[in-house]
């Protein structure tokens, strides 16, 4: 007779929320500028016990870290193409019809959305990308754009 193996589920965190995300900047001043002027967001008290050029903001109880890069050279190219398929961070907004996408000062994306009339369906546990929604009503417009640049191209396209 030998031992019961009993296979169990791993235990899983406690729910989470997102706190806050970072971005290595090549300027603090100018990246605070746009996401307050262009975002709306507030700057907030950073912690002391940090020893580098910082700052921390606040939106709708969503934070953004914004670090200094003491390399600035180093630091990726920036892009020029919009591609909603590579990271970006996604703001949700009540009033827009068009999804928008844009880079900040240092490249970054950011998407304006209004993801909330997307339907939130659970689905059973499998592998990635083996379950996609596909219903007419639930293809988005986009509007790519370029800030910071002196033309600017806004094509709308059906997905």
């Amino acid at each position: 007779m030998g031992r019961e193996i009993r296979e169990e589920e791993p235990a899983r965190m406690p729910t989470m929320v997102l706190n806050h995300v970072s971005f290595v900047v090549q300027s603090v001043s100018r990246s605070v500028s746009f996401y307050e002027g262009v975002l709306g967001f507030t700057s907030i008290k950073r912690p002391s016990s940090f020893l580098f050029k910082d700052a921390w903001l606040l939106s709708n109880g969503l934070g953004i870290h914004l670090l200094e890069s003491t390399e600035p050279e180093k630091l990726p190219r920036k892009k020029k193409k919009i591609n909603p398929k590579e990271n970006h961070i996604s703001f949700q907004t009540s009033d827009m019809e068009l999804t928008l996408f844009f880079h900040d000062p240092d490249g970054y994306m950011v998407e304006i959305c209004n993801c909330h009339v997307l339907p939130v369906l659970p689905l059973p546990r499998s592998p990635v990308g083996s379950a996609a929604l596909s219903s007419p009503q639930l293809k988005k417009k986009y509007i790519y754009i370029t800030i910071f640049s002196r033309t600017i191209n806004v094509p709308s396209e059906e997905h």
